[in-house]
């Protein structure tokens, strides 16, 4: 099988339906802060956009998460 990644940004504006997980991006880190790196906690669902779990959506035995 050949899969063909597509991305899309992810955020707010993305369209969702409306009972999922809403869109947020959570600063955990920042360098602006004098931390080591930026760190972020992302809050999505996976039905969003181009589908992050796309092939597990429709089958079990696929790899993915949903």
């Amino acid at each position: 099988m050949k899969l063909i990644d597509v991305p899309v940004p992810i955020d707010a504006a993305l369209p969702s339906s409306p009972d999922n997980t809403p869109f947020s991006l959570e600063p955990m880190r920042r360098v602006a802060r004098g931390e080591i790196a930026n760190v972020s906690a992302l809050h999505v669902s996976a039905h969003r956009g181009t589908q992050l779990d796309a092939t597990r959506h429709f089958f079990d035995e696929r790899p993915g998460r949903s």
